[in-house]
């Protein structure tokens, strides 16, 4: 964010209110982006819990399997679905740390 006053803005050049306008600008999407991940979506934990919903119906309605090996063919989705989690969770912490950032340095 800039520290200009309103009449320190007015006595620069058109080419450099334009330019300050787009950097402003810039910083305000980018800061929309962060806060749209931060708040995270329902799509990945919709898709997330389909990782794991889909394999156990198929796994465990087919009862010539032997448990054991339901288990272990089960353990594959049950690894993706947790890396997707921690992902997702990574990045929306990314986010909010990038935004506090922003925050701390805006108040400086």
């Amino acid at each position: 964010m800039t520290n200009l006053s309103k009449e320190q803005i007015e006595k620069l050049t058109p080419e450099q209110q334009l330019a300050l306008a787009e950097s402003e600008m810039g910083r305000i999407k980018k800061r929309e982006e962060l806060i749209r991940i931060a708040r995270g979506g329902r799509r990945h934990l919709f898709f997330g819990n389909l990782i794991l919903i889909v394999p156990l119906f198929v796994l465990f309605t087919r009862s010539e399997l032997k448990p054991d090996v339901r288990f272990m063919l089960f353990l594959p989705f049950l690894f993706i679905f947790v890396m997707v989690q921690v992902g997702v969770l990574t990045k929306r912490q990314d986010a909010l740390f990038e935004l506090l950032q922003m925050k701390k340095k805006d108040d400086d």
